[in-house]
């Protein structure tokens, strides 16, 4: 190295300036060489590090462990925007997806290896840069480039390396204005090997230019990457189809016809190291055009057919500046730009140069001095550069070899000069990441650092020292720590009025105040930024928007350059007295909401609030307008202990009572709320099962398209939808030359129903069997089969013995091994047998019989044990067909339903089919029988658990084998929705709550069933804006434990973009558990860590949760209290039913989430009378809208707001809320006089009316056959 000008200071800080030799011998020091630079100048004055600075002075002069770690906080580095375009020797990637071992283009053009790649973070400030050529860079302040300035007075450029930063400072155009100060050496052509071509590049070039006149066509990539000849030929061929030469200059125009072409010309060119950019033409045929000045022979003067014709006007007017700067790209402009992700990346090159953007701009690389900028004259110092030192390392021991090599020649240095020196190793957590043999390496270099004449100062972050260094106890032992962390107030007051006094504005600043509020809101407001970075670019803005306009220094000025940089109107104010005034004005009769609200809000606007924890936090609740409403004479199936209830109306159902989930498991009901009388309707499944409820209750469905899914093994959340909006959407489809019914909806199957144990008199396998061939109407027992195992289980289970009647060969009695006086074998009697739990069957025969009650409800193995004695006589599994069908026979329709509901209480799937069979007497005459076929409807895996008659049970599992490998396979999870009716009367209803995460639960033949305005108003309240300031996530999204990722960084990255917000987290009961315990971090810190590690700070939200826990009691409400003014008197009454309700298990509500919310918000449901209020009110600001935009008047027909709160009246409606009649209103009535005003524009009075009978008007109507009608109206304006 060559003498060098270095910074050098005194022990006592002063900075001075001298000659150094540097290592001027590269044989003697080539490691120093390669590997070392001198540190160079502080950018800027160094304020407020007074005490670090003597800290690190007093270690370098400690007679041992004299070596420093500086830890300082992450900084935003040289980073460029993840979606900066880069090219790469194969075409073109991303900064956001570059990693280490990619390899990019050097400033030489050469492919170059990318050595190390930053995390992403947020760049604070970013620039966009102007370029002479028509492109643009997006940089961070901090980026730097190697420019030419071209500002001194000798009329040639100083190259320099600079920041985007200081080229701002130090302004953009050279003294008398008329030249760009900076300029960008054009990267050299791309030096690229030759590739295989299809097609040779001259001849690619001629065809693609023609192409290109009549369809749009592309460059391939390869011809754009192909070595720099072919690459020549192809733009030869380019220019002597559609190419021009400007006369007596080497100046050339090409034109293109299509943009997406236009572009690839114009990277073709500048691979080539030619300038260009894009003019556009006068030329018809041709949209655009391309000028470039480039010395290389384009034409063909020895063929003329091929000779570029000649622009014999010259340069286009206005152009001639175009060229003069063919050498390099002039900077042009730079310009404050939102802030994005970014990251850098450093390369493996002597020059740290590589290529971005369109353009290929070069671009210097990482270089990062965090501190260390002030030196003392007796010491040298230099930097180390990892990135070189880690180019083509082969293995971590050779970066061991290469360090202690640069450590050995130092020590050599060092005593041969008589000088220490100082090694700065900035990013030192890499040596650790890289090599563990490194850093075996440096151990002894430094704990003998006071004796070899070499001192090291090492810098890294917090978060990497403590990840990589920390653990590393014999290495974090020889590194004296300091941390430089950032700026506090004091520091940051004192480098603002620094820099107030370099830029002659101080003597505006009068005292600190304006310092301290750019302190303050800055901290507020731009949370992500560090101090003193966010406070410095606020200054610099103040200063720039000073310069331009001459508007003084003030907390005015201020406000408005930090609603640039945020868009938050500090001009903005909130008055405390007018919350509840203005909130009232926009939502209808919520006295008590708004009472609570603004009375909370009352401290965070008089700013007394924990700044410990967010400004804010509420629970909003209300009714969600949803139900589950059965008649009151539906039969439930309960639990009880003993058993000795099983099913109970749901009239009769109370709180503390037990029905079951879906799953079949036993689950507590929590509320009981009466609906009185309400219209009723049946819903019908495909098997046959049907429920009696009323249009709100609620049902969680799949969709054909969710069914398939999840069959096909995907993880699917069904829906939730009401009975009336299935009966608005239609049950079934049908298609165009299919007359079959398409189901569309479809409820998840039953789980087994979890009775306790009965205990049975006999064995329940028994029992089935006998119910099927036994002989009931003797007065001795007696059983028929031709299957002796059965016989035998019914003999083992009395303990008795088995003989055949007489000479038949399928019918039996059982002997109980005593005699008679006389001699005879005593038999079991029927009544002896079925006298105590099944009496009822005692002479019945075949038609009539049914299955004893308590066997119904008996337990899971009991009922199971049933069915397999049912199955066993009666029941058949046919293989035809290549199918298992399994069913039960029987003529006793009673015994048909029984089974029918044994299989339903055992989650199992069925059907039932009924044929009448003809028969014929002894004496000849006919008579019919009909037969009832229950049809098993489950896998062939299940089907051996209906039978243990070993035959049948054979057949079954050989059905598993038959069948398997099958790419179709059947699921039986789910019943369709068939149809639903309205049944044209009323009757009293009932809706209960449970205590189950689903709310669900089973009724009556097993059948499985099922407030953001105020926030709007409360944002624009608070910010002026209803939305621009809402953050808004609905819970059901992040229902999964896995959707915590997602939910985290969409969480973080909307706050830290916009931290002072308010926050609405809808239906949280819905949330993962997961991510309920992140927001209880938030509401206890205020903060919480990004994807990258850092802070995000909450401390400025107001947080809002909404949860649909305790609907049930508000429904109640709106049924028997619903209140016109809102007020908290029937909120009271259910105050402590309804925080039980939220807090209940089956709420879904997390409980500890109660205690940390500062208010519990509760909606009034509103009555009928009000809702219609504030659909008036909608209406006539619909009117006012049509007049003053189209000067067309409106009259409304009396039915059309029956129509909105009546006819269409939906769950939401009903139960206390008017958003969906809002909704209504503008779907239907708005767009149908857009539609209208579209046709005919020159009415000016419309007739908005409703045409049909409204379901409200006829109560056997399944669905409204009313529909809104717009018209000119006649007669006399209103």
């Amino acid at each position: 190295m060559a003498q060098t000008t270095m910074t050098r200071g005194g022990a006592n800080g002063s900075v001075v300036e001298g000659p150094i030799e540097t290592f001027s011998n590269p044989e003697k020091y080539p490691r120093l060489v390669k590997y070392a630079d001198p540190v160079q100048k502080p950018a800027r004055e160094i304020v407020g590090r007074e005490k670090e600075l003597q800290q690190m002075m007093a270690s370098l002069n400690r007679p041992e462990l004299s070596n420093i770690l500086l830890i300082a906080p992450p900084g935003s580095g040289k980073l460029l925007p993840l979606d900066t375009p880069i090219p790469t020797p194969d075409g073109w990637t991303t900064m956001g997806e570059l990693a280490p071992g990619d390899m990019v283009l050097g400033q030489d053009g050469k492919p170059t290896k990318v050595s190390y790649v930053s995390e992403v973070e947020d760049t604070p400030e970013l620039y966009e840069l102007y370029f002479s050529d028509g492109s643009t860079q997006i940089a961070c302040a901090d980026h730097q480039w190697c420019v030419n300035d071209w500002s001194g007075d000798s009329g040639d450029s100083v190259s320099r390396v600079m920041t985007t930063q200081e080229m701002v400072d130090a302004g953009m155009w050279s003294d008398d204005e008329d030249e760009p100060r900076y300029t960008i050496d054009h990267a050299k052509a791309l030096d690229l090997p030759a590739v295989d071509l299809p097609l040779d590049a001259f001849t690619c070039g001629v065809s693609l230019a023609f192409a290109d006149k009549v369809m749009e066509c592309r460059i391939p990539s390869r011809y754009l990457r192909a070595s720099y000849e072919q690459r020549v030929d192809l733009l030869k061929g380019l220019m002597q189809t559609r190419g021009r030469i400007f006369e007596y200059t080497s100046a050339y125009a090409f034109s293109f016809t299509h943009e997406a072409f236009g572009e690839d010309v114009y990277e073709l060119v500048r691979t080539l190291g030619i300038y260009t950019e894009f003019n556009s033409s006068d030329d018809s045929d041709n949209k655009d055009e391309l000028l470039f000045d480039t010395s290389l022979r384009l034409y063909r003067d020895d063929d003329p057919a091929l000779s570029l014709p000649v622009c014999v006007q010259g340069i286009p007017d206005g152009e001639s500046s175009v060229l003069d700067w063919y050498g390099a790209l002039a900077i042009t402009d730079i310009q404050p730009v939102a802030t994005q992700p970014g990251r850098c990346i450093q390369v493996d090159n002597a020059d740290h140069m590589y290529l971005c953007g369109r353009s290929f701009i070069p671009t210097h690389n990482t270089a990062l001095v965090q501190a260390a900028k002030m030196y003392d004259v007796d010491r040298m110092y230099i930097e180390l550069d990892l990135s070189r030192m880690i180019a083509n390392l082969n293995n971590e021991n050779e970066m061991a070899e290469r360090l202690k090599g640069v450590f050995d020649e130092a020590e050599q240095y060092a005593k041969h000069e008589g000088q220490e020196i100082v090694i700065f190793m900035d990013e030192f957590h890499q040596v650790v990441q890289l090599s563990a043999a490194a850093v075996e390496a440096l151990k002894p270099v430094l704990a003998a650092s006071g004796t070899r004449g070499i001192l090291v100062i090492a810098a890294t972050t917090f978060e990497e020292y403590h990840e990589y260094i920390a653990p590393n106890q014999p290495l974090d032992e020889r590194l004296q720590r300091i941390n430089l962390d950032p700026a506090d107030k004091d520091m940051t007051i004192r480098i603002l009025r620094g820099m107030a006094e370099r830029y002659e504005v101080a003597d505006q600043f009068y005292d600190n105040r304006l310092f301290e509020l750019m302190y303050e809101w800055t901290n507020r407001y731009i949370p992500r930024s560090t101090q003193p970075r966010k406070s410095i670019r606020l200054l610099d803005a103040m200063i720039g928007w000073h310069r331009y306009t001459g508007e003084m220094m003030t907390e005015k000025l201020l406000a408005q350059m930090l609603q640039q940089q945020t868009g938050m109107d500090l001009a903005f104010t909130v008055d405390g007295d007018k919350i509840k005034e203005n909130l009232d004005a926009k939502v209808f009769s919520q006295d008590a909401a708004t009472s609570v609200l603004s009375r909370r809000l009352q401290l965070a606007v008089a700013d007394l609030n924990d700044k410990s924890r967010p400004m804010f936090s509420a629970l909003f609740t209300g009714s969600t307008g949803t139900g589950k409403s059965q008649v009151i004479s539906s039969l439930l199936p309960v639990y009880t202990q003993d058993g000795s209830t099983a099913l109970k109306r749901m009239g009769d159902i109370e709180v503390g009572d037990y029905v079951f989930d879906r799953e079949g498991a036993p689950t507590q009901v929590t509320g009981v709320f009466p609906q009185g009388k309400l219209d009723v309707y049946r819903v019908t499944f495909t098997d046959g099962r049907t429920v009696d409820v009323n249009d709100e209750h609620l049902w969680t469905v799949y969709t054909k398209s969710q069914r398939e899914m999840k069959h096909a093994g995907y993880d699917v959340i069904p829906t939730t939808v009401t009975t009336r909006e299935l009966i608005d959407r239609g049950v079934v489809r049908m298609y165009p030359g299919d007359t079959r019914e398409h189901l569309k909806f479809f409820v998840p199957a039953n789980g087994a129903v979890q009775w306790p144990e009965q205990d049975l008199a006999v064995d329940p396998y028994v029992l089935g069997l006998f119910i099927g061939n036994g002989c009931l109407t003797t007065r001795e027992l007696q059983f028929s089969s031709n299957d002796e195992y059965t016989v035998q289980r019914i003999a083992d289970s009395f303990g008795v013995f088995y003989e055949k009647r007489g000479g038949s060969s399928y019918s039996w009695k059982f002997p109980t091994g005593d005699f008679y006086s006389f001699g005879r074998n005593k038999l079991v009697h029927t009544a002896d047998v079925f006298g105590v739990d099944a009496q009822g069957l005692i002479g019945c025969k075949s038609s009539n019989r049914r299955i004893p009650e308590k066997y119904l409800h008996a337990s899971i193995d009991q009922r199971w044990r049933l069915v397999r004695g049912l199955f066993d006589t009666d029941g058949t599994i046919a293989a035809t067909g290549g199918s298992f069908n399994v069913s039960y026979s029987t003529f006793s329709k009673g015994l048909a339903e029984d089974v029918r509901d044994l299989l339903f209480s055992l989650g199992v799937s069925n059907s039932l089919k009924v044929y009448t069979r003809t028969r014929t007497k002894d004496d000849g005459t006919e008579y019919e029988m009909v037969e009832y076929i229950v049809r098993v409807k489950v896998g062939n895996e299940d089907k051996a658990q209906f039978f243990e008659l070993p035959r049948k049970r054979e057949i079954a599992e050989r059905a598993v084998v038959a069948t398997s490998g099958r790419e179709r396979v059947k699921k039986f999870d789910m019943v369709g929705i068939k149809s639903i009716e309205a049944l044209g009367y009323q009757d009293e209803m009932q809706c209960i709550m449970v205590d189950n995460p689903e709310h669900l639960y089973q009724t009556g033949e097993f059948i499985v069933t099922h407030n953001t305005e105020m926030t709007k108003q409360l944002a624009e309240i608070l910010f002026g804006d209803q939305t621009g300031r809402l953050i808004r996530f609905d819970m059901t999204e992040f229902a999964l434990e896995s959707s915590l990722p997602t939910f985290k960084t969409e969480l973080t990255q909307k706050v830290a973009d916009m931290g002072h917000a308010v926050i609405l987290f809808d239906e949280i009961e819905k949330a993962n558990p997961v991510i309920t315990r992140l927001l209880l971090q938030i509401l206890d810190d205020g903060r919480m860590r990004d994807d990258h590690g850092r802070q995000v700070s909450f401390l400025n939200c107001y947080i809002i949760i909404t949860t649909n826990a305790g609907s049930e009691v508000y429904k109640t409400i709106a049924r028997y209290n619903a209140d016109d003014q809102g007020s908290a008197e029937a909120i009271r009454e259910y105050e402590k039913v309804i925080r039980a309700s939220i807090m209940s298990v089956s709420s879904g509500f997390p409980p500890e989430l109660l205690g940390r919310l500062d208010a519990i918000v509760p909606f009034q449901p509103l009555s009928r009378t009000t809702q219609r209020k504030i659909v008036k009110k909608k209406m006539l600001d619909l009117r006012n809208q049509v007049y003053e935009r189209h000067g067309v008047k409106v009259r409304f027909d009396s039915r059309v707001l029956d129509y909105i709160t009546e006819d269409k009246v939906d769950v939401e409606t009903d139960a206390g809320g008017a958003r969906a009649a809002v909704r209504l209103l503008n779907d239907e009535v708005a767009t149908e006089i857009a539609m209208f005003l579209n046709r005919h524009r020159h009415v000016k009075t419309l007739q908005v009316s409703v045409q049909g009978t409204m379901r409200n008007e006829d109560k056997t109507m399944l669905k409204s056959k009313a529909k809104i009608v717009v018209r000119e109206a006649l007669g006399v304006d209103e």
